[in-house]
């Protein structure tokens, strides 16, 4: 695609996304704006198509904390590589600053110099596609651009008083928001939906989310190599589903769940290696594994639905009801998770 052409189509897209979203919005969008860009955002597993490409090293991390807030000239300097395109491209508002109008930009992994290999509703401004703000919970009036919050930087979260009332889903993105970051949040009353994506909180690593009255669901991605721990004086009776992956392969504190997390009805864990030692309470509804190796012995609820995944493994490993485990591939009595080692 012709340089020009791409640049006049995501200025033509832009506007038009943000027209869209000021019907829905109330918050006026000032007319600076600036962009977060996204890549690698499709599912690339597959082949590339004849004259395709991919770029994996658009995954890192250390590039996506660079584009997070960007001019337009970098997005186009970003997504335009000697012709090729991404295959498809979103466009949605997803936060105002007082000054500048945020456009998050979504890419394809998939880079191709065939402009009919784009698609989308929009020809004439393939492969942009501009689309709406998402909407809250039962929004069918103008809503707050913030009722969704993203944040990668102490500042962000310090704004987040400005709008404190309106954040239902908070996302904290890297590990630089530790513990005593988050422990001086603002009072956030209807928060209701937290993921953290490298969580480096080392010991009593729910204190932090303990004062949040509103919070339902807690998702926490323990950063690589960062010491983390639910064991402690922190209890989250408001939290019903809680997920723990990229736990360290030390004991973490399982035993404690049931007293720190009194009402939890679901829960996921994923690591490498997962040290279970203790129950899981008797409230769940739902327990989802993911892991190589198993370490310990845990006594699953009478009654509960178990789904159970290891990886690397040659078949799945299911569990339904306390009272059978597939025979060779987990030890322990009935009614126990204990000592599965599930790779080949």
């Amino acid at each position: 695609m012709d340089r020009g052409a791409f640049e006049a189509r995501f200025a033509e897209a832009t506007d038009r996304c943000v027209a869209s979203a000021a019907k829905f919005l109330v918050e006026a969008l000032p007319a600076d704006r600036v962009f977060r860009v996204r890549l690698n955002s499709s599912y690339d597993g597959n082949p590339p198509r004849p004259g395709g490409l991919v770029y994996p090293e658009d995954g890192s991390e250390a590039l996506a904390f660079a584009l997070r807030s960007v001019d337009a000239d970098t997005v186009v300097d970003t997504l335009w590589r000697d012709g090729a395109v991404p295959e498809w491209i979103n466009l949605a508002v997803v936060d105002e600053t007082g000054d500048r109008t945020v456009v998050e930009v979504v890419a394809a992994g998939r880079f191709t110099a065939d402009g009919r290999s784009s698609y989308g509703p929009n020809p004439d401004l393939a492969p942009f596609h501009p689309v709406g703000p998402t909407l809250p919970p039962g929004g069918e009036r103008r809503f707050s651009v913030h009722h969704r919050a993203e944040c990668w930087t102490r500042a962000d979260v310090d704004r987040l008083a400005t709008f404190a009332g309106e954040v239902v889903f908070l996302d904290l993105v890297t590990a630089d928001l530790d513990a005593a970051v988050v422990a001086g949040l603002p009072t956030l009353p209807a928060l209701a939906v937290v993921e953290h994506r490298a969580c480096a909180f080392g010991p009593d690593a729910l204190a932090p989310f303990a004062r949040m009255p509103a919070l339902r669901t807690l998702r926490v991605r323990v950063a690589r190599g960062a010491a983390f721990s639910v064991a402690g004086d922190a209890t989250c009776p408001q939290v019903r589903s809680l997920s723990l992956t990229d736990l360290p392969p030390t004991p973490w504190g399982f035993e404690q769940v049931p007293r720190r997390v009194p009402n939890l009805t679901d829960l996921t864990l994923a690591a490498e290696v997962l040290h279970l030692d203790g129950s899981f309470g008797s409230g769940l509804d739902r327990v989802g594994i993911t892991a190589g190796r198993v370490v310990g012995r845990a006594v699953v609820p009478a009654g509960l639905e178990f789904t159970s995944t290891m990886r690397p493994v040659s078949a799945p490993l299911v569990i339904s009801g306390a009272d059978h485990l597939q025979p060779g591939v987990a030890g322990g009595g009935p009614g126990e998770l204990a000592d599965v080692d599930a790779r080949p």
